[in-house]
C-alpha cells in the first residue's frame, strides 16, 4: 500500500525482467537472469544451483504453499528455504515467449500470460490449458494477471481489455 524504496538491484536500475511480492512482504526481482530478494534494506542474490549464469528468467511469483515459483530456462518450479521443493517441469509456451504476468490461484494453479500466445494454466505434472483469442480470451497479447479476495482470475489484455477467467 506505500511506495518502497531500495537501492537498485546489482549497477544500474533498467532490465527488470520479473518481481514478485508476497502476502508476507517478501519482495523479489529478476534481472539479467538473476533473482534477489530485499532483505533489510538490501538485495540479496538467491543462489539457483550455485550458479547465476546462463540463466533465463521468464517471470517469479510467490507461492501460496511459501517460497517463490520461477520461470527459468523454460523450466517451472518452486523455490523455498534455499533449495527447488517442487519441479513442474517444461513451461507449455517454450522457452523463448515473454511473460507479463504470474500468478498462483487459490486452488493451486500458475496462470501465466504470455506477451504473444495468450494465458496458460498449469496445474502440474505435465498438464496445462492454454487461451487465446481462438478460444475466447480477448487479446492474444496479456499484460498482466492478478487474483482477487474472491479467488477470481484476472487477465488483462493489450487492445482487449479486462478478462475474467470463469470456471
Amino acid at each position: 500500500d506505500g511506495v518502497i524504496s531500495a537501492p537498485a538491484v546489482g549497477p544500474g536500475t533498467g532490465g527488470v525482467k520479473a518481481r514478485a511480492l508476497s502476502s508476507q512482504g517478501r519482495i523479489w526481482v529478476g534481472r539479467n537472469g538473476v533473482i534477489s530478494e530485499l532483505e533489510e534494506g538490501r538485495w540479496k542474490a538467491l543462489d539457483f544451483d550455485g550458479y547465476a549464469v546462463e540463466n533465463y528468467v521468464q517471470a517469479v511469483c510467490p507461492s501460496r504453499a511459501g517460497g517463490l515459483w520461477v520461470v527459468r530456462n523454460g523450466l517451472i518450479r518452486r523455490w523455498n528455504e534455499g533449495r527447488w521443493v517442487e519441479d513442474w517441469g517444461t513451461a507449455p509456451w517454450g522457452e523463448g515467449g515473454g511473460i507479463n504476468g504470474l500468478v498462483e490461484t487459490k486452488p493451486g494453479v500458475l496462470a501465466a500470460g504470455t506477451a504473444y500466445s495468450g494465458l496458460y494454466l498449469i496445474f502440474g505434472q505435465g498438464r496445462s490449458e492454454h487461451y487465446a483469442r481462438t478460444n475466447g480470451l480477448a487479446s492474444d497479447w496479456v499484460e498482466n494477471t492478478c487474483v482477487d479476495q474472491e479467488g477470481n482470475l484476472w487477465v488483462g489484455t493489450s487492445g482487449g481489455g479486462l478478462n475474467r477467467l470463469d470456471r
